[in-house]
């Protein structure tokens, strides 16, 4: 019986770690804070900008799944890859989005996800 190296082991949600482990953690470590500073149930709405190269496969490389997983506080070394899709699809389905997983926000990938695709994130930093 034949096998692949990804059918024993799976490394996360995209076939590209840093499109998708960067974004997931930047988005867990924005949301985490909203806890501690006694912000979260203030928040009523949160936007994601992407940049560079990571509008330009988003889709492809699960960029946007892994930005809304961390949001959700959903990072991978306590989320099941198998897990995932059941996740994201549930946020697509209600428009709603469990913040840091304790908060229902109201979320929409077309209003609440932006693509910058022609903005590099170095111009921005420098203006």
């Amino acid at each position: 019986m034949a096998h692949s190296t990804f059918d024993l082991f799976k490394i996360g949600i995209s076939p590209s770690i840093s499109h998708a482990m960067g974004p997931i953690l930047a988005c867990e470590r924005f949301a985490k804070p909203l806890i501690t500073d006694d912000l979260l149930t203030d928040t009523v709405e949160v936007k994601i900008d992407l940049y560079a190269s990571l509008t330009l496969n988003f889709q492809s490389h699960a960029t946007d799944n892994a930005s809304v997983l961390g949001l959700m506080s959903e990072i991978p070394d306590k989320t099941l890859a198998d897990d995932t899709p059941q996740l994201s699809a549930m946020v697509k389905d209600t428009g709603e989005l469990p913040l840091t997983g304790e908060c229902w926000i109201y979320f929409n990938l077309d209003q609440h996800l932006n693509l910058n695709y022609h903005k590099n994130i170095l111009n921005i930093l420098t203006v």
